[in-house]
């Protein structure tokens, strides 16, 4: 499974609020982390590699953000 794959399946992107693919690219991107040969994001070679957690709390944290957006003020 892809790694896509396993952070749609963990961050509920199909449920209201919802998260698009772009969305979720954006934080796999942003977990980039040393492949198993030392390899950084920036070596031509490296195999891409994800802190899963890292990309579903951000994930997450853009939901939460949409979620609160859609709350009333108190009266």
């Amino acid at each position: 499974m892809s790694y896509l794959d396993q952070l749609k399946l963990i961050t509920a992107w199909d449920t209201t609020p919802t998260l698009s693919e772009d969305d979720l690219n954006s934080a796999l991107d942003k977990a980039g982390i040393t492949d198993g040969a030392g390899k950084v994001r920036t070596d031509v070679d490296w195999t891409p590699t994800y802190d899963l957690n890292a990309a579903a709390s951000h994930a997450w944290l853009i939901k939460a953000a949409r979620a609160a957006a859609t709350v009333d003020d108190p009266t």
